[in-house]
């Protein structure tokens, strides 16, 4: 017997799942198993398992048919011995204390689930945090009902919009295997806010503790990039699966809305997909006022979704598109030029629209140094794409 059982679902992963693995094995915490589920990998991932599994009587290796990471995650449960389970996806990694703290929090508060609402981003060897901002202790009565009634993102308030991931938290064995197991088998995308959702509805003591101990890996052309043709069939399934838990619930009056406002967020995503908009970021309208004279420099991804919209809107003046990439990008898109010119061009702002915040701090420097920008006309935004809006 075991206090924590770990479930990793695996699929093609060859060249992460050992990186996975050995971040659990290094666990502070130790009385931990380790169940590795092979969800019928075509490349060398299974074989991998085995042998690392040869090497660690704590490490079990499940292999199945290719069904999904909810049919990945039963097949694990139904193997686990541990009191406590946690989730950890095969190409993602964990900080050294994750379960110790985790389980400590979790015997010392009497509850059914840690919950972690913050958590690394790994994007290209450039970490960052990200999630939700609340706070830690035990949410319980009044207050575990407002975490309820603004479980969904997008309510119209601040608070609204709980982390989703399974894998940043750990519960009691006994209260998740109910729910994994009348997860419809159809529902591919979004597992963990089915599960989330349902969940976090049915408890009565949870305890939230807000520091960042998982590392999400993003990858191009992962999983949660794709969009699945039968997308419309699993959003109806997600419907009717949270549908059932919230009709008698006793915030159901407050829930229902909500469920019904998500569910059109995501059939309107399968739109953006289709028109392949979803690299869409916004313009920082609260940052710039109205018919302000602008230079936008970077036109890759985010310099030309903020020139498209102010063209479209003509909210600001753009009277400057640079890059120091001009001759390569004004071939393909739009009227880029050389950075030089800036020197010979009246503006009132400029906005640096790059996806790296290093990166926008240099152009910053730059932009002082060599250009004699004053630092209260330069404008440094973390952009925000639609999807993130919309829970892709």
């Amino acid at each position: 017997m075991f206090e924590i059982s770990v479930i990793i679902p695996v699929y093609n992963i060859e060249k992460y799942i050992e990186r996975c693995i050995e971040s659990i094995v290094r666990q502070s915490f130790q009385n931990i198993e380790i169940i590795a589920v092979d969800d019928g990998s075509t490349d060398k991932s299974g074989e991998i398992l085995d042998s690392i599994a040869r090497k660690n009587k704590k490490i079990k290796v499940i292999h199945k048919e290719n069904g999904g990471v909810t049919s990945a995650r039963i097949a694990g449960l139904e193997s686990a011995s541990g009191k406590w389970v946690g989730f950890v996806d095969g190409d993602d990694y964990i900080s050294e204390n994750m379960y110790e703290k985790l389980y400590t929090a979790a015997k010392e508060n009497n509850v059914d689930a840690v919950y972690t609402q913050i958590y690394f981003v790994n994007y290209k060897n450039e970490i960052t945090v990200v999630g939700n901002t609340l706070k830690t202790g035990i949410y319980e009565k009044e207050n575990l009902d407002r975490l309820i009634e603004n479980m969904f993102p997008y309510t119209g308030k601040k608070e609204g919009g709980m982390l989703v991931s399974v894998c940043c938290n750990i519960y009691k064995k006994e209260t998740v295997t109910p729910i994994f197991l009348n997860i419809p088998k159809e529902i591919r995308l979004a597992e963990d806010a089915a599960f989330t959702y349902a969940y976090t509805s049915s408890r009565e003591k949870i305890f939230v503790l807000n520091e960042p101990f998982y590392y999400y890996c993003r990858r191009e052309n992962s999983s949660t990039e794709k969009i699945y043709n039968n997308y419309l069939i699993q959003v109806n399934k997600m419907w009717l699966f949270l549908k059932e838990h919230f009709e008698n619930h006793r915030k159901a009056e407050i829930l229902m809305p909500q469920l019904k406002k998500y569910i059109i967020n995501k059939m309107f995503i399968l739109k953006l997909f289709s028109n392949k908009i979803l690299n869409l970021y916004l313009f920082p309208y609260e940052k710039i006022e109205k018919d302000s004279n602008i230079i936008i420099y970077g036109a890759g991804e985010v310099g030309a979704s903020y020139y498209r919209q102010l063209k479209k809107n003509n909210y600001c003046n753009v009277v400057l598109l640079a890059d120091l990439r001009f001759n390569e990008l004004s071939e393909k898109y739009y009227p880029v030029e050389n950075p030089d010119k800036i020197k010979e061009t009246n503006f009132d702002y400029i906005l640096i629209s790059v996806l790296s915040e290093k990166m926008a701090k240099s152009i910053s420097v730059i932009l002082k140094e060599k250009y004699n920008v004053k630092e209260n006309k330069i404008i440094i935004h973390n952009p925000v794409g639609i999807g993130e809006i919309i829970d892709v």
